[in-house]
């Protein structure tokens, strides 16, 4: 929701596309009013709901919906994600590397376009720091195997593992020339002023 709150306060967007888990257009729309309501933005006539599911294909809908939308939409902003630090990677995958390759898929549609993947610091392996312990932004994904173990046994770093998966992919895509942007934030919490999450 605060993404697309700063989408619409920018006054830079004439259509956002939201992605909802919805069983029809209405009940989605519903659903993205009652989010920005919660933040204090009201409804815009510029913001269009669409029922669907990021871990189905063509995200649950008709390949000629998908194929009208990818006619329409010019970046993609990817946020969506089950944060769960317990679950095992076979819990995570559907929702955080699936997800991925169908709107990186998506982004290949009608035109290419803009990509930008919201990951996590919680990819990061000691292998990426450089001589003075920093990573570098241009610095490639380290090897997952030197990633710090959250949980125990078959439990362990399910979250950090797919959102890993899923940045490979989307560096893949890069290099394969989709306009590709991986966006790491430390913490993510409240707005700084209103303490609205």
């Amino acid at each position: 929701r605060h993404l697309v709150a700063a989408l619409l306060t920018s006054g830079e967007c004439s259509k956002i596309f939201c992605l909802v888990r919805a069983a029809d257009p209405q009940s989605a729309q519903r659903r993205v009013e009652e989010a920005l309501s919660k933040i204090g933005i009201a409804a815009s006539e510029i913001i269009e709901a669409v029922p669907g599911d990021l871990s189905q294909r063509n995200f649950g809908r008709s390949f000629v919906e998908v194929q009208r939308m990818a006619g329409r939409v010019t970046h993609v902003f990817h946020s969506a994600a089950r944060v769960n630090l317990t679950e095992p990677f076979d819990m995570m995958r559907k929702d955080n590397v699936d997800a991925t390759a169908h709107l990186l898929e998506f982004c290949s549609m009608v035109r290419s376009k803009p990509f930008h993947h919201i990951s996590t610091m919680g990819v990061l392996t000691p292998d990426m720091l450089d001589r003075h312990g920093s990573v570098r932004e241009n610095a490639p994904l380290g090897d997952i195997r030197c990633m710090p173990l959250y949980g125990t046994g078959d439990q362990a770093n399910g979250y950090p593992q797919s959102k890993w998966l899923a940045e490979m992919m989307v560096f893949e895509a890069a290099r394969q020339g989709l306009p590709a942007f991986v966006h790491r934030p430390g913490l993510i919490g409240g707005n700084s002023l209103t303490g609205a999450s």
